[in-house]
């Protein structure tokens, strides 16, 4: 009896659209590949919002994240990216080192833009991580809907 192919899921939406709550509920047994998880472990006495303007923390960020990626597509286990992945290109830098052996879905997260901010306020009263709604816009306007040229499902998660 053949076993099936792992999973890559690309976790699709802005910054507070839901991501990381479907990935503490349904991620379970998947590898997690987070890039704010690595900031946070990477940035020491830095504040969040501090990590974006320094070039140099952002290219150590990237380095960690591309081995975390190598490995873990390497492991044959199941893989969340839980990440923005807004547009192609951003996907397509992990896409492309998936070979057929991964099922590739990609859950896309509708969230309307009141929502997002208020829950954008929400955190960073708890969190202190501040994104300026300049940032925001620029992500969304960004957004480009995943294809089956690039996954073998695509849902909507409302």
């Amino acid at each position: 009896m053949k076993m099936s192919n792992p999973t890559i899921t690309f976790l699709i939406g802005p910054p507070a659209a839901g991501k990381s709550t479907w990935t503490a509920k349904y991620g379970k047994g998947s590898i997690i590949i987070s890039r704010d998880d690595i900031v946070d472990k990477l940035r020491g006495n830095m504040s969040y919002n501090d990590t974006f303007l320094d070039r140099g923390f952002q290219k150590k960020v990237n380095s960690v994240l591309a081995s975390h990626i190598s490995k873990s597509i390497k492991s044959g286990k199941d893989i969340v990216v839980d990440m923005t992945n807004m547009s192609v290109k951003s996907r397509s830098n992990i896409l492309s080192r998936i070979g057929d052996e991964y099922h590739r879905k990609a859950v896309v997260f509708k969230v309307d833009k009141p929502e997002l901010v208020r829950r954008l306020k929400q955190r960073e009263m708890e969190t202190g991580k501040h994104i300026p709604m300049k940032v925001l816009d620029s992500m969304i306007s960004r957004y480009e809907p995943p294809t089956y040229d690039e996954f073998d499902e695509i849902e909507i998660y409302k």
